[in-house]
């Protein structure tokens, strides 16, 4: 006998047999490795192993295990001449398989979605879930988009869905078979708590430690952003304070998001374009990914770029989410206790990406926070920005002076969102 098995020999041993998962279990001398590997070829979820397609992927399964080198053969090793000897002909009574009882009814995809409604599941409790095979609870898992550990909102419902639905073989998109791992599932599903409330008085406010260049502080407080700052901040002070409360981000850090990447809202291009009044460019944050942060607090899908009182809000919120974000690659954390590293840092991290915030973060300064520097405008390094028709053009190395570093801007909001 050859020490080595062909793809075509393999699939000729199975031809007209099965392999039942649940007497392959019980095989002590197989490593819990290989059991795996066999149940994932379980395409249908019947607890055996039958037909060209599952053998072929039972195969592939095998050979990554294996190292002759070739995806066309496999060495005869005792734990493979095991799994030979259990192809057996079929049974003509139905076994009990290891996963999933036999589907006794489908679930449309509307159905599905109504079971989430209002719902959500942590990620971690499909992992622990003896009745959950882990493939399946890793198909599951990809449906959490935003990395927040929970699967809720109609858009990760769907997807959620569209997951579970590679498993199924009921030839339809719209639907699946109801099985005991599908159960499993929905029953993971818990109510979602009520969305907080935005309670202005519940707004977390910056105790941040630095000590600003009082040359630049003057200089700040009499360029076109300060001398705007009174009537602007009173202006937007509850949708500052609301996103606050909602997000858990200083108002501080909001007010200034929104004064450097709009004057406050009145540069219009800026705000009824694709940056929406918060920097909130569309090349790094979508639409779907602002609307599953809303969709956390109950406030609907985002009116993006309309320049409404409720898209400011909306956009004040996902601003405040984003920067949570961003700062978290880079290591910051975003709270009201933050020093003048933290904020260098965030800066970036909200406008200019990881690496850069990372090292304005170890220096503690930035071309956006730098408290060495007389001049409150920022030495921009250049890069690119979007129109209001969404076109990317070049932003040329150059000092900006409509707009103020961190290090001044954030002393002079404090001084007025009292």
């Amino acid at each position: 006998m050859s020490n080595k098995i062909t793809k075509n020999a393999f699939q000729d041993h199975f031809r007209n047999k099965e392999l039942r998962l649940n007497d392959l279990q019980q095989e002590t001398s197989l490593s819990p490795a290989i059991k795996e590997a066999a149940r994932s070829a379980d395409t249908n979820r019947d607890g055996k192993i039958s037909g060209s397609s599952e053998t072929d992927k039972l195969f592939r399964a095998l050979d990554h295990f294996d190292r002759d080198g070739s995806a066309q053969s496999m060495h005869r090793n005792p734990s493979i001449e095991t799994v030979l000897q259990h192809a057996a002909s079929p049974q003509t009574t139905p076994t009990t398989p290891t996963a999933p009882s036999a589907p006794t009814t489908t679930i449309t995809r509307a159905a599905f979605q109504a079971a989430m409604d209002d719902k959500h599941i942590k990620v971690s409790t499909l992992k622990d879930n003896s009745a959950i095979p882990s493939e399946v609870a890793s198909a599951a898992r990809s449906a959490d988009t935003n990395r927040d550990g929970k699967i809720s909102g109609s858009s990760e419902t769907d997807k959620l869905f569209r997951a579970l639905d590679r498993f199924d073989r009921d030839g339809n998109a719209q639907s699946m078979h109801r099985t005991t791992v599908l159960d499993a599932i929905l029953g993971a599903a818990t109510a979602n708590p009520p969305p907080p409330t935005a309670d202005p008085n519940r707004a977390i406010r910056g105790n941040f430690s630095f000590q600003p260049n009082a040359v630049a502080l003057d200089r700040a407080r009499s360029s076109d952003l300060g001398s705007k700052m009174a009537e602007k901040l009173e202006q937007h002070r509850d949708t500052y304070l609301k996103a606050s409360a909602l997000t858990g981000v200083p108002a501080e850090l909001i007010a200034a998001i929104h004064a450097n990447e709009s004057g406050f809202g009145d540069y219009r291009p800026s705000v009824r374009g694709p940056e929406s009044g918060f920097g909130l460019d569309d090349r790094h944050v979508s639409s779907a990914w602002g609307n599953s942060k809303l969709e956390q607090y109950g406030l609907g899908r985002w009116e993006r770029g309309t320049g409404s009182e409720r898209s400011i809000f909306q956009s004040a919120v996902i601003a405040a989410e984003h920067l949570k974000r961003n700062a978290a690659y880079a290591g910051i954390d975003i709270d009201s206790q933050m020093n003048a590293n933290d904020l260098a840092g965030a800066a970036l991290s909200y406008i200019q990406g990881t690496r850069a915030a990372e090292n304005a973060h170890d220096r503690g300064s930035s071309w956006m926070f730098n408290t060495s520097d007389n001049n409150p405008h920022p030495l921009h390094p250049g890069g690119t920005s979007r129109t209001s028709s969404g076109r990317t053009v070049r932003v040329e190395p150059d000092r900006k002076e409509g707009l103020l570093r961190w290090d001044t801007l954030l002393p002079l909001i404090k001084e007025h969102l009292r």
